[in-house]
């Protein structure tokens, strides 16, 4: 995709829009995954999700309270576990979207002189990648151009 070959100038607009819609429709199936692959159960911030600290069922005499304490050992195994998961997969969906506005800025600086912007294509390889209307809007967003600045600086230097 980006930067693949020698010629990182895509002169062409044809080519442009072609290899942007590629770079979508990529990084667009790897944040659907991404989006199905989180549990709609899970809340973070639910302490009742927590994983407890301390737990040690070895010092209890109690057989049957001791049973029951490493019921909680591996409940909150579990708990750990969803957890980690979870932590990581943000990390994943983090990189994934960072990625995306990076590659993309880097089609906005190159795109050749009258190339089209191309939303209603861009944003129906979103659609139809099946992401959430929360992540499709904040991906909409990246197909704009920045809004210009007032002291007239643009990304391009003119």
């Amino acid at each position: 995709m980006v930067g693949a070959g020698d010629n990182r100038d895509l002169t062409k607009p044809e080519d442009f829009i072609e290899q942007r819609r590629v770079l979508v429709r990529g990084w667009a199936a790897v944040l659907a995954v991404v989006e199905q692959a989180y549990d709609p159960t899970y809340d973070p911030n639910d302490q009742s999700q927590w994983p407890i600290l301390g737990l040690n069922p070895q010092m209890i005499q109690d057989p049957d309270q001791r049973a029951a304490e490493w019921a909680l050992v591996a409940a909150n195994d579990e708990k750990v576990k969803r957890a980690s998961y979870y932590h990581d997969l943000r990390i994943i969906d983090g990189l994934a979207q960072s990625s995306l506005k990076a590659q993309l800025a880097f089609f906005r600086r190159r795109a050749p002189k009258g190339t089209d912007a191309d939303f209603a294509t861009l944003d129906g390889i979103v659609k139809d990648a099946g992401l959430s209307d929360a992540l499709r809007a904040k991906i909409d967003l990246l197909f704009s151009p920045p809004p210009p600045r007032s002291d007239g600086y643009t990304a391009e230097g003119s």
